[in-house]
C-alpha cells in the first residue's frame, strides 16, 4: 500500500427487508449502496432472501447472508450476532450501516468489539432507544430535521435526499 493511501472499508449494509414491500427507506438503502459500492466492497445482512430489495441490491453486493428473525426466539438474536461476526471478521476494515433500529442494536453490539458503524435514521421512534444504540456510531445520517431534532444528538446530520449525490 502507498504511504498515505487510506484502506477502503467494507460496508456491511444491516437491512431487514422483512418489513415492508420496498418501501422508501429501502429506495434509499439502494441508492446509498449504489454510491458506496464505487469505492467500497457492499456485503449485506438480511431477513429475506428473495425480496424486492434483494433482487434490486443483489448486483452491488460482494456477498450476503441471510438471518433468522429472533421476535419469537430471543436465542436467534444470539445466534444472528454470531452469524454477522463471523462474516466481518474475515475483513480488515468494516463499517456497518445500519438502516433499521434492530441494525442499530447489532451495531452498538459490535462497536464493543472495535467495529464502527454508522446509523440511518428514517422515522422519528422510540427516542430513548435510538438515542442510546446510536451513542457509539460514528455518524446518525437523518432524512429530515424533524427527524435530527428528535434525535437530538451532535452526530446527526441531515440528508434529505441520496439521489442528488449521484449526479
Amino acid at each position: 500500500m502507498i504511504k498515505n493511501q487510506r484502506k477502503l472499508y467494507d460496508i456491511i449494509v444491516l437491512e431487514d427487508s422483512s418489513q415492508a414491500v420496498f418501501g422508501g427507506g429501502q429506495k434509499v438503502t439502494v441508492s446509498v449502496c449504489k454510491m458506496l459500492s464505487k469505492f467500497h466492497a457492499i456485503l449485506m445482512v438480511d431477513y429475506v432472501r428473495d425480496s424486492e430489495f434483494q433482487k434490486r441490491i443483489s448486483s452491488l453486493t460482494k456477498k450476503s447472508i441471510f438471518l433468522k428473525k429472533e421476535a419469537i426466539n430471543p436465542f436467534n438474536a444470539i445466534l444472528n450476532i454470531f452469524r454477522i461476526y463471523s462474516f466481518s471478521k474475515k475483513n480488515e476494515q468494516v463499517l456497518f450501516y445500519c438502516t433499521t433500529n434492530r441494525g442499530l442494536f447489532y451495531g452498538w453490539i459490535f462497536s464493543f468489539l472495535g467495529r464502527k458503524y454508522i446509523y440511518h435514521a428514517h422515522l422519528a421512534r422510540y427516542k430513548c432507544i435510538v438515542k442510546f444504540l446510536s451513542g457509539k456510531s460514528e455518524k446518525i445520517i437523518c432524512v429530515s430535521e424533524y427527524v435530527k431534532d428528535f434525535i437530538g444528538s451532535d452526530k446527526c446530520v441531515v440528508v434529505n435526499n441520496p439521489h442528488s449525490f449521484m449526479q
